[in-house]
């Protein structure tokens, strides 16, 4: 089992969580952290954790969600396995997964078509579309993901 997140993994995820929040509202959604997504065959052996899911509130049951999830974001950690959750998360139906580094904020994002993940690439700006929530996610200095939304935008 992975080790706990540290208090810096926790930090980014919560600033993630809380600027997502008021967006996956707008789409009547919701931001979670710490939701489990769920095997429908097996819900007590197997199940993955994402950071934060973002997902249609109908879809969430008493112990986490069987899906769909629109979003689930990886915050990376030292001996990290969220990249062994792709298979799992494609057969579920997640739309879009994030993987996002803490200290650098380098950031990927996948999107699922014919249950497999492709990357999304930068554009010649170095911005990389999110089309899960029409979002666009780019790297700045300090280190900071810059992540902008018709009429609005945050650092993280």
């Amino acid at each position: 089992m992975p080790p706990e997140p540290s208090p810096h993994h926790q930090r980014i995820e919560g600033r993630l969580a809380r600027w997502l929040s008021p967006l996956a509202e707008a789409r009547n959604l919701e931001c979670l952290t710490g939701i489990a997504i769920l095997d429908p065959a097996n819900h007590d052996k197997n199940y993955r954790v994402p950071d934060i899911i973002v997902i249609d509130p109908r879809q969430i049951l008493r112990r986490g969600t069987e899906g769909p999830v629109v979003v689930a974001i990886e915050v990376i950690s030292p001996h990290d396995e969220s990249r062994e959750k792709f298979g799992f998360y494609a057969a579920r139906g997640v739309k879009e997964v994030w993987i996002v580094d803490p200290d650098t904020r380098d950031f990927e994002v996948y999107t699922l078509r014919s249950g497999v993940y492709f990357a999304i690439l930068p554009d010649d700006t170095g911005r990389v579309r999110a089309p899960a929530l029409d979002l666009t996610l780019s790297l700045g200095a300090g280190p900071v993901l810059h992540v902008a939304w018709a009429g609005g935008s945050a650092e993280i």
